[in-house]
């Protein structure tokens, strides 16, 4: 079996694992993230093997698969990390607003400031 094969079996796994929404607990969202990264390192460590490999006509259907499927699991990666990214921003803005509440009088009030209106 060759590398191009390999790489093309492991991208379609992988691919089919991404399709799996992104789990809203923390347990589960964590095992998911840890099995996205294995992944990853199996799939760096088959392209790293590739360089310098000189591609044979057979492979040539495999490798133009290959792009079309990485250029899924790319858009897909994408969409998991602006979905984690709003999570974290949801997740400041509630402890900016919890801080808010426990302590309302430590943000700075205008007043008692002085504004010159001058240039």
């Amino acid at each position: 079996m060759s590398i191009v094969h390999t790489l093309l079996k492991q991208a379609q796994s992988f691919y089919k694992d991404l399709e799996n929404p992104l789990p809203k607990e923390d347990e589960q969202r964590a095992a998911y993230l840890l099995m996205i990264e294995q992944k990853l390192n199996e799939r760096q460590n088959l392209l790293l093997s590739l360089e310098g490999y000189q591609l044979k006509e057979e492979e040539r259907n495999e490798a133009e698969q290959l792009v079309v499927l990485n250029k899924k699991i790319e858009s897909r990666m994408q969409e998991i990390k602006s979905t984690i990214q709003l999570d974290i921003g949801q997740v400041v803005h509630k402890k900016k607003n919890a801080r808010k509440y426990e302590n309302p009088y430590s943000a700075r009030t205008p007043d008692g400031i002085f504004f010159d209106k001058r240039e």
